[in-house]
């Protein structure tokens, strides 16, 4: 079955979202098989590591990001945000439990002086949801309570228990 024809890619690009996921799926159509089998390796390789690492450590802590949340300009409800540095400093902790399939928690964990969410990411071993969710809760205990909530603050769960 043929997927990359013009009216699949044609469904897609009507349907797609951001100007970014258009982007990331333009470059998707320039990957070779050799590129694509040799970032197969790659990921293999990733999971080889990770079997090892996780051996010696329990969970794996990380920042959830490499900056700090940006402050959303007021044009992007209108026409999107494209930038692909802030993607990429934004997403460079996320790509490890994406490209393995290991389970992973971002826990907020404080407020930046400029008022923003900071927080950081727990990985675990494949199928040790139990475990994540577990040292995600003894530090959410610790911290929740010390942690100033920011000046906009939306508790949906919170809200969703009242009615």
């Amino acid at each position: 079955i043929a997927t990359n024809t013009p009216m699949m890619t044609f469904i897609f690009i009507k349907t797609a979202s951001t100007p970014e996921t258009l982007m990331l799926v333009g470059i998707g159509y320039t990957v070779t098989a050799n590129q694509y089998l040799n970032c197969q390796k790659q990921r293999t390789r990733a999971i080889r590591t990770l079997e090892h690492l996780f051996e010696e450590v329990d969970v794996i802590v990380t920042p959830s990001t490499a900056c700090l949340a940006p402050k959303i300009p007021p044009t992007a409800e209108v026409y999107g945000v494209t930038d692909i540095q802030l993607t990429t400093c934004l997403m460079r902790f996320l790509v490890l439990a994406n490209l393995t399939g290991i389970p992973g928690i971002a826990l907020p964990v404080g407020i930046s002086s400029a008022g923003l969410p900071a927080s950081i990411q727990i990985m675990a071993p494949w199928f040790e949801e139990g475990k994540l969710l577990y040292v995600a809760g003894l530090l959410e205990k610790k911290v929740a309570s010390k942690m100033k909530q920011p000046n906009v603050y939306f508790d949906i769960l919170g809200d969703l228990c009242k009615e």
